[in-house]
């Protein structure tokens, strides 16, 4: 089971956009197997012949990932048909043969709440083939549609191939020898036409990426939006979206949370450069004041005169501060100059 875009099986895919749903069914079967040992879920097929036939049944949509409550399994196809919930919304066409197996449209869509959606279906095999069944498609009651869509235990595809294979050696068993009646009634029962042998639930998942999810409480389905996302095949390992960091810019729309958890201020152009020139314009006036200080106190010590010294000294001590507080002044200020003027 996999999603198509014109004939190629795809791994990224746009929220909203129709595609092919396709089942395949090798001419031979394939059993390829992991590091493990196992039957990839999706790479193993089975050999399709004129003594069986296969009919899928039913499919589900529900949702991977995301925060409680659960939304109930969404119902695509019931019976064969596409379910009456969703036809002509996200699944416009019946289910159709090809000449490997079966396909019909879908149209991508999420769950509030996740970007990941899983698709679980029922596939049966019947003796010879399947029988089609008659789909309702539109408003009028007459308007029917034939598609190809009863059960047992849950098997992987693996094992149906083994199955059938089991299957055919029984019969072609029986049907040689006819001999043993516990086997020549085996060979009746199951030689019936349209009789079902087994069914089998395939999955297989795809992950929307279409920017942010609002969290919902209702689980309903929405469909809708331009971006990619991305399908997975079965028996491919979970991927999982990586979250990708935003930076906060200062101006309008400014996210406000994001500020207070990075501990950062946020200010505008204009205010900024505004108090650059304050703080530049304070700077000097106290500069030319520390010179001037500097100067008389330099002037104050040639002076010749020990009385006019002595008075000056007293008129101005007050005023002037000395050496160590311009330098207690100078350690004072350099921090801030060091705060305010960026890097």
């Amino acid at each position: 089971m996999m999603l198509l875009r014109q004939g190629r099986p795809v791994t990224t895919v746009s929220l909203g956009e129709e595609l092919e749903l396709r089942w395949t069914f090798s001419s031979n079967p394939s059993k390829q197997k992991d590091s493990k040992g196992h039957n990839k879920l999706g790479k193993t097929v089975l050999r399709r012949s004129t003594q069986y036939g296969f009919f899928v049944e039913n499919c589900t949509a529900e949702r991977l990932d995301g925060l409680a409550p659960e939304p109930p399994p969404l119902p695509l196809v019931t019976k064969g048909c596409p379910d009456a919930r969703i036809r002509e919304q996200l699944m416009r066409d019946p289910i159709s043969k090809t000449f490997d197996g079966f396909n019909t449209s879908v149209k991508v869509f999420r769950f509030d709440g996740s970007r990941r959606v899983r698709i679980k279906c029922s596939v049966n095999i019947c003796v010879e083939q399947c029988k089609p069944v008659v789909c309702p498609f539109g408003e009028d009651v007459d308007d029917t549609k034939l598609s190809y869509g009863r059960r047992k235990r849950r098997q992987t595809i693996g094992e149906l191939a083994e199955l059938v294979e089991k299957y055919d050696k029984v019969r072609n068993e029986v049907l040689r020898k006819k001999v043993v009646s516990g086997f020549q009634q085996v060979g009746a029962r199951i030689s019936r036409k349209w009789d079902t042998i087994q069914q089998s639930t395939i999955t297989g998942s795809y992950t929307i990426m279409d920017g942010a999810i609002e969290p919902s409480s209702n689980g309903r389905p929405s469909e809708g939006g331009n971006d990619e996302n991305e399908l997975l095949p079965p028996a491919s390992k979970d991927r999982y979206l990586a979250s990708s960091s935003t930076s906060s810019t200062c101006g309008e729309g400014v996210n406000n949370q994001a500020l207070i958890k990075s501990s950062s201020i946020c200010l505008q152009r204009t205010v900024f450069i505004a108090l650059l020139v304050a703080v530049a314009f304070l700077t000097t006036v106290q500069t030319f004041h520390l010179l001037q200080l500097f100067a008389r106190s330099v002037q104050r010590k040639t002076r010749g005169r020990r009385e006019r010294t002595i008075v000056h000294s007293t008129t101005n001590d007050s005023s002037l501060p000395t050496l160590p507080q311009l330098l207690l002044i100078v350690a004072i200020i350099e921090p801030i100059f060091t705060l305010l003027i960026p890097h």
